[in-house]
């Protein structure tokens, strides 16, 4: 077996007490899915902690960010992108009329740290058991919520103290949301199924497309549309980067950054109004909610260039009570929620072309750090399914502000790393 590379950790004493509190972490996982999806974004925290407790980190990040930084190194500069996207974040306070810029900032950049933290400790050589861990963690986890999905969530009515509220509804939604923790997560541990199946079945394929089937199966189930669109989306990514992993992970890349350069461009032509009628077919009702929630970000973006209107900002208009009647409402509804369900609108809207340069940034680093590694079409398909599902998923509901969603992203991360070290043993 090579000699591990000198920015990977070599295994040890150390090494193995930090794998020990991975999996218990990872054992964790299921359960935050099914009763507190937030809870990964803890969970991800408490993992990056363990990465800091390693000496190789530290060194690491001293000698490639301050003492020899090299911005053709794409970590070098990918971290520093996120260093200063994070404090154009903070600096948006000054004009924000909301008062919470600084925290913010300190969770987009904890985030990040701590979960490149996590990937990097998950990647001193091959973790046969971890990998299985981590796996079957995932396989449970889309397990539970099939389960739940089909039983009116069951396990949480189970759960003490009974809720006897009338908004016992939410419970559903709150699974939907465990799904959108666990979903990029999903092509990782496929990856991982099919790399464990590989000899030991018939056809071996069959294994990890059961996983993504299921977990297609629960989002069915549990009303979150995005789920469906990201798990799908991930799932045809995953299928042709095994035939071409090049173009494929190439072709997500510049999408990524069309979205993000397009967006408030995009939005702001959106003829809501026309679709309010029926004139393309009728939507339902939450989906032309946000085809109006983007239109007026769209719009609000454009009119806050070139510094946007301060981070947060959403939520001080989602106060000041605009709203807007939809046919099939039961009265108005907000024009635009606390946040204008895209990331890439979000960054226009609330830090305008600075932060959505910065995070132009962060995403030609990150490819770049990919084509570098040519990997190969197991951990390529890994690699785009996971992608493919942060990208529909930022695209059409999340928000930059939702710690537990970067948080998702980094335990999928970790999964692909172990992808990639079991991948490389064999």
């Amino acid at each position: 077996m090579s000699a591990p590379a000198p920015d990977v950790p070599p295994p040890g004493a150390h090494a193995r007490a930090i794998d020990a509190a991975y999996a218990v972490l990872f054992a964790a996982a299921p359960l935050l899915a099914v009763f507190a999806h937030r809870g990964f974004a803890p969970l991800m925290l408490v993992a990056g902690v363990l990465a800091a407790t390693r000496g190789e980190l530290w060194r690491l990040g001293r000698n490639r960010i301050i003492r020899r930084p090299d911005l053709r190194d794409p970590l070098t500069a990918g971290a520093l992108a996120v260093l200063a996207l994070s404090g154009w974040i903070a600096a948006s306070g000054l004009w924000s009329p909301q008062p919470a810029a600084g925290k913010l900032a300190l969770n987009v950049a904890g985030a990040a740290f701590a979960c490149g933290a996590a990937v990097w400790a998950a990647s001193g050589g091959p973790r046969p058991r971890l990998a299985a861990l981590y796996a079957g963690a995932v396989i449970l986890g889309a397990a539970l919520l099939f389960i739940e999905s089909r039983t009116g969530g069951l396990l949480r009515a189970l759960a003490p103290p009974a809720d006897l509220s009338p908004e016992r509804h939410k419970d559903i939604t709150a699974l939907g949301r465990g799904l959108t923790a666990l979903a990029p997560a999903v092509f990782p541990a496929a990856a991982l199924v099919h790399l464990y199946a590989k000899g030991r079945m018939r056809a071996p394929a069959l294994a990890p497309v059961a996983l993504v089937a299921l977990a297609l199966a629960a989002a069915l189930g549990l009303t979150i549309a995005a789920n469906v669109a990201a798990l799908a989306a991930g799932a045809l990514a995953a299928a042709l980067a095994l035939a071409a992993p090049r173009r494929v992970l190439g072709g997500l890349f510049w999408l990524a950054l069309g979205l993000l350069a397009a967006a408030p461009l995009l939005a702001a032509a959106l003829p809501a109004e026309a679709l309010a009628t029926g004139a393309f077919g009728e939507l339902p009702l939450s989906w032309l909610q946000r085809l109006f929630i983007w239109r007026a970000a769209g719009g609000l973006a454009l009119d806050c260039l070139p510094w946007g209107c301060g981070a947060d900002f959403a939520r001080a208009y989602s106060a000041a009570g605009a709203t807007v009647s939809l046919p099939g409402a039961e009265g108005p509804v907000p024009l635009l929620p606390i946040h204008p369900h895209s990331v890439f609108l979000q960054i226009w809207l609330e830090l305008g072309l600075p932060g959505a340069a910065l995070f132009g940034v962060v995403l030609i680093a990150g490819f770049a750090l990919l084509a570098r590694a040519d990997p190969a079409p197991p951990l390529a398909a890994a690699l785009a399914g996971a992608a493919a599902a942060v990208l529909v998923s930022a695209a059409i509901e999340a928000s930059l502000w939702q710690v537990w969603r970067l948080a998702a992203v980094g335990f999928a991360g970790i999964g692909v790393m172990l992808t990639k070290c079991i991948h490389d043993r064999r």
